[in-house]
């Protein structure tokens, strides 16, 4: 990978990490129940937040994957204990 395409990967990787962690947001507050319309303002509250914000403001992407621990607890909360570990263990190696 060349220098001129690094910025590209760079904001592809922060774009899709940010896009996760809101889609896992997503998923986090049905699974719990919440309405469409709940789910959605958790989600743009979440996109909004300044620790958000600032984490990808600074380029700091591993700080800032919060989806393994959110699917993890999705996935506790469905009953599936397995991969619910396995989800907030890769959260625990991003931190």
């Amino acid at each position: 990978m060349g220098l001129d395409t690094f910025p590209l990967w760079w904001n592809g990787m922060q774009l899709s990490h940010h896009l996760c962690n809101l889609l896992a947001g997503l998923w986090l507050a049905r699974v719990a129940g919440a309405s469409r319309i709940s789910a959605f303002t958790a989600l743009v509250l979440v996109a909004s937040s300044p620790v958000v914000l600032h984490e990808i403001a600074g380029g700091r992407t591993l700080s800032g994957v919060v989806w393994p621990g959110l699917c993890g607890l999705a996935m506790l909360w469905r009953g599936s204990g397995l991969w619910a570990g396995l989800l907030i263990g890769l959260q625990g190696l991003c931190y």
